[in-house]
């Protein structure tokens, strides 16, 4: 039983972890994060925050 609470807690962490988890799912929630919206993935220097779109991904 302690086994699986121990494998729901580390479900959870992973979840907060993966992008697109982060609550930004639209343009307006990107820039109120300080984020930048580009087409399929970051250029080097940025690191996903969430989604813009289903195509497009929000950066910063």
């Amino acid at each position: 039983m302690k086994l699986l609470h121990l494998v729901f807690a580390f479900l959870c962490l992973m979840m907060l972890v993966i992008p697109g988890f982060s609550g930004i799912g639209n343009i307006s929630q990107c820039f109120k994060a300080r984020g930048i919206c580009y087409q399929h993935r970051c250029p080097d220097r940025l690191k996903q925050i969430g989604n813009c779109s289903r195509k497009v991904v929000c950066c910063r």
